[in-house]
């Protein structure tokens, strides 16, 4: 009853379609290690090898809707990142950088999550430079 709610709910369709809440297989299991440093390759902004693990992940278990999406959204934030960086190499003086316009139906389900995660790191570069400044500027009164 536990993991019905916990880290989010889960419905009883999503139960039912057998997904969620049981054992996996050993192949599932590797699938899922896969996707994992698919994941940490995605926070680190390495999009090639995230795509690569979640593309394997999903060759190992074509049938997972968690792997699918794992693999579309590392393939969509690989694409994001690349416009991105050409944007910038383009107009590196432009403030703002116009996100990539969604395809499909699945792209504007896709594109929010990228914008959060994009967002996210941001934040993140933002206070490891705040802290290096914090840093360099103790290291200079201690000095």
């Amino acid at each position: 009853e536990y993991y019905k709610t916990w880290p989010i709910p889960i419905t009883p369709e999503e139960i039912e379609r057998g997904w969620f809440l049981k054992s996996l297989t050993p192949t599932e299991e590797l699938a899922y290690y896969i996707g994992q440093r698919g994941n940490c390759w995605f926070d680190h902004l390495q999009t090639q090898r995230a795509c690569e693990a979640h593309g394997i992940a999903h060759h190992l278990v074509p049938d997972d809707p968690n792997l699918n999406n794992y693999w579309g959204l590392s393939l969509l934030f690989h694409r994001t990142i690349e416009h991105l960086r050409k944007h910038r190499a383009e107009h590196p003086n432009a403030m703002a950088v116009p996100l990539l316009e969604p395809r499909d139906e699945w792209e504007k389900w896709a594109m929010p999550k990228i914008e959060v995660h994009l967002k996210r790191l941001h934040a993140n570069k933002l206070a490891r430079k705040a802290r290096a400044a914090h840093d360099q500027a103790m290291q200079e009164l201690t000095a």
